[in-house]
């Protein structure tokens, strides 16, 4: 219903529009490798310092919030994949597969929450969900071990020295 509404064909008809006259900012008519250290510092800016890379706890909503803020840092990186090399690829890969487990963790823990109180019907189910949130938290702190130490961080703002 949401695809066909008056709103997505508006927005629809407004992007159709544009791409036959296409209006970019002074700054889109700019060289972008000119211009790759700032737009990485932007989408990448203050990522680790996000709460959650310290959460001590699978449950801690902090995590979520971490997830969609990797998603946006990989999404700009995607955007820029072209003039990154082989160094932006990695971080891509590395990004997507910490966005997944922490929306793994997220989506457990909300299942968690549904069935509790449920009683002996749902013991079951929450034994396998706690297992295997155990082993999602240990692919996570794995996973978080490897992106943390100053080198690797610092590594993420220099990419665009290897463009």
């Amino acid at each position: 219903a949401e695809l066909t509404s008056g709103r997505t064909r508006k927005l629809l008809s407004r992007l159709d529009r544009w791409s036959q006259e296409p209006r970019y900012t002074s700054l889109g008519q700019l060289p972008l490798v000119e211009w790759l250290p700032e737009w990485l510092q932007a989408c990448s800016g203050g990522c680790f310092l996000h709460a959650g890379w310290f959460s001590v706890h699978a449950s801690d909503v902090d995590l979520h919030e971490l997830r969609k803020r990797i998603k946006e840092v990989r999404y700009g990186l995607e955007a820029l994949h072209g003039w990154l090399g082989d160094a932006g690829e990695h971080w891509i890969s590395d990004l997507r597969s910490v966005q997944s487990c922490l929306g793994e963790l997220h989506d457990q823990e909300v299942l968690m929450q549904l069935i509790r109180g449920h009683g002996q019907a749902a013991s079951a189910l929450r034994l396998v969900l706690e297992q295997d949130r155990q082993e999602r938290w240990s692919q996570w702190q794995a996973l978080r071990d490897q992106l943390l130490p100053p080198e690797r961080r610092r590594s993420l703002l220099r990419l665009w020295c290897s463009a």
